[in-house]
């Protein structure tokens, strides 16, 4: 009784038997129940086939599943590279896919940044582009005074020049005036 479970095998008829022996409780009895090892294993064997199918299945399915997450991560992540190549080259023509914009992952937080960044160079590209038509239209203003100004002054000139020509004249005529004057005061003088 020191054994209560056991296995026998053995060959019947050249052919292999299992055999199991198990002690029934409270009795003198032993219960064996035995079969040809074939017939049980046959079962087995096509468990083996199963398994061996399913496990087959299951990789094929595993590949595919890896194939096409890795080409779900890889393909956002090689699209968001090229945009950041194109922004750090200062090229905000195109835009980044909006499905990325709705993702919850890194690619997603990764896009609305790169979102924020283009829309902020947009709009310090647009407000620079402002003021640089407002200094040319400012630049073309001054321009244009500089230049009236410039003919002003040789106007000015023009004229302070004849009114010294005229004064000039003026004063030649003056003295030749007084000098007729002296020369009238003479005759005069004498004649009187």
């Amino acid at each position: 009784e020191s054994q209560s479970i056991g296995m026998a095998n053995y060959t019947f008829e050249n052919k292999k038997r299992i055999t199991a022996v198990a002690v029934i409780p409270n009795s003198s009895w032993k219960l064996a129940i035995g079969n040809f090892e074939e017939d049980v294993l046959k079962s087995v064997k096509a468990l083996q086939s199963t398994i061996f199918w399913i496990s087959i299945a299951l990789l094929v399915v595993g590949v595919i599943a890896s194939v096409l997450l890795s080409h779900s991560i890889a393909s956002p992540i090689t699209i968001t590279a090229t945009y950041a190549n194109q922004l750090a080259l200062l090229d905000i023509s195109t835009e980044l896919p909006e499905r990325f914009l709705f993702r919850k992952d890194e690619v997603g937080t990764l896009s609305k940044s790169f979102k924020a960044l283009t829309t902020a160079l947009r709009t310090t590209i647009s407000e620079i582009s402002k003021y640089s038509q407002e200094l040319t239209v400012s630049s073309e203003t001054l321009s244009t005074t500089s230049e009236q100004t410039a003919i002003v002054s040789g106007e000015i000139s023009k004229t302070i020049e004849e009114i010294a020509n005229g004064a000039g004249q003026q004063a030649t005529e003056t003295q030749q005036g007084a000098a007729s004057i002296e020369i009238l005061g003479g005759l005069i003088e004498s004649e009187v």
